[in-house]
């Protein structure tokens, strides 16, 4: 099982969260937004020059500094 961070994901790549890693207090922010191992997040783009990153799951779109994004280790998920 190949595991990588949620920054080197490219658009529309679908991904199941294996595990919270860094700040503690970064893991803590993830997991109140609903954030869990096990959840399958869909990439859908960022904002230009640098800035969050979209995320949906669910019925759900949620926007990430890339600071937080780094705390997510995911495998993606083939189709």
């Amino acid at each position: 099982m190949k595991l990588s961070s949620v920054r080197d994901q490219s658009f529309g790549t679908r991904f199941e969260i294996v595990a919270f890693v860094g700040d503690e207090i970064l893991r803590e922010r993830l997991h109140e937004m609903g954030l869990r191992q096990g959840l399958v997040l869909e990439y859908r783009g960022s904002a230009p020059l640098g800035g969050p990153m979209i995320f949906h799951y669910k019925s759900v779109s949620i926007a990430l500094r890339t600071t937080e994004a780094s705390c997510l280790e995911v495998k993606p998920i083939s189709v």
